[in-house]
């Protein structure tokens, strides 16, 4: 494995083993051949490539993408890991991901999940997201942590859709809005977006796709391809 080796730590308390990272900051590309599971603490990208050859968690802290290149090649899920099971547990997470420059880049071969009640939604304001999987989005919406506007998802962020079969966009609830900067939709399998969409920039859509979408509502008239 090329770069650096992210260290992992274990605690094994009461009945319950928990492994996972609680911080770090990238001085150089590196390339992690297992589940990344975030603990706490800040990961930050810092300018570099972060490869995670599994699927990564989030569970506590924050993903700062910070100019640089976050590629996983599995899920990406902004979910606990049950500390007695190992399971993966969807409906929680206390995590976020910071896309707020320009250059920031974000690519996942499998599903993103992510919650309401976590702080991963609405700090998603720049750069480009690439999904091949689905999206599911968990959480309570009357939750009085989150009013209407922060019901959002990709706030400014753009998202593209590559996936080869097709792909399906979800969530608790149609309260909830993906509000990309551009949406570039490369997939010609399908697409079925459940929840409103709104889009502050491009919309491209490829002629043969086969799509649905619950509302959309576009604020560049003259941005449709």
């Amino acid at each position: 494995t090329e770069g650096t080796v992210i260290h992992t730590i274990q605690n094994v308390s009461l009945s319950y083993v928990w492994e996972g990272i609680e911080g770090y900051t990238l001085e150089q590309d590196v390339t992690y051949d297992e589940d990344l599971i975030l603990y706490g603490g800040t990961l930050d990208l810092n300018g570099h490539t972060l490869t995670v050859n599994g699927d990564f968690y989030g569970e506590f802290g924050t993903v700062h993408i910070n100019g640089g290149k976050l590629i996983v090649n599995g899920d990406m899920n902004f979910a606990y890991r049950d500390w007695q099971t190992g399971e993966a547990v969807l409906e929680r997470s206390m995590a976020e991901l910071i896309m707020d420059k320009e250059e920031d880049y974000v690519e996942v071969a499998g599903d993103f999940y992510a919650n309401l009640n976590a702080r991963s939604l609405d700090d998603m304001t720049k750069g480009i997201f690439v999904l091949a999987g689905n999206v599911n989005i968990d959480g309570t919406v009357t939750s009085s942590r989150y009013n209407t506007v922060k019901e959002t998802i990709w706030n400014g962020t753009s998202l593209h859709l590559n996936g080869t079969e097709p792909q399906t966009i979800s969530g608790v609830s149609e309260t909830i809005y993906i509000k990309p900067g551009d949406l570039i939709v490369e997939n010609t399998s399908g697409l079925d977006v459940q929840l409103p969409v709104q889009v502050s920039g491009a919309l491209q859509l490829p002629e043969e796709l086969e799509y649905s979408f619950y509302s959309m509502q576009l604020d560049n008239l003259g941005s449709l391809t």
